[in-house]
């Protein structure tokens, strides 16, 4: 199985402004701003990846070789399947209707499985071919856990204060202690 994100977020978790509130920077100081927002940016990549969950809203479509008993979705929290289509044994990409399968979407990864008397069809023997497209991440800023919030400000305040990876004397983490137990909840097995 292999996933992308086909249509980003449009929206961030964190405003500028809030990070600048984090940093006791007042807003009037913009020197900084380009440097913060990529920060914010590097930051909501590198949450996602630990967690293995979406922040906000964006496309992803995921890649299978063929129906697995149980499909689970990468990157809670799961709002919509778009489509599932695979190729079938002549060729031709099908479209396989919602009626026949059934989405659980309270397990995260959500789990897709076969509706009750149903089977999933057969498709033709080659890789990818079946293709799962669906919307997930949380829907607002506001919907986002505090508590993730709050890492990504650690996170981001560190990186600001220490600009560099490695001070000479100084043992460095990739994530800041306080960050990491933050985050531990909301962090998705697969």
């Amino acid at each position: 199985m292999s996933f992308s994100v086909t249509t980003a977020a449009t929206k961030k978790p964190l405003s500028l402004d809030e990070v600048k509130a984090h940093l006791n920077l007042t807003t009037d100081f913009t020197d900084d701003d380009e440097l913060l927002d990529s920060m914010i940016d590097s930051t909501i990549d590198y949450i996602e990846n630990y967690l293995r969950r979406s922040l906000l809203t964006q496309t992803i479509t995921a890649k299978y070789d063929f129906f697995p008993h149980c499909f689970e979705l990468e990157r809670p929290p799961l709002q919509s399947i778009t489509s599932i289509q695979y190729i079938d044994t002549a060729g031709d990409t099908q479209t396989y209707s919602s009626a026949n399968y059934t989405v659980d979407t309270t397990s995260e990864p959500a789990r897709v499985v076969e509706a009750y008397g149903t089977s999933w069809p057969t498709t033709r023997n080659i890789i990818n071919a079946v293709t799962v497209t669906y919307v997930a991440g949380y829907t607002s800023a506001g919907n986002v856990p505090t508590q993730i919030k709050q890492a990504m400000k650690i996170l981001i305040g560190d990186w600001y204060k220490e600009r560099e990876s490695f001070i000479v004397g100084v043992m460095v983490s990739k994530l800041p202690h306080t960050a990491r137990m933050l985050l531990q909840p909301y962090r998705v097995s697969i």
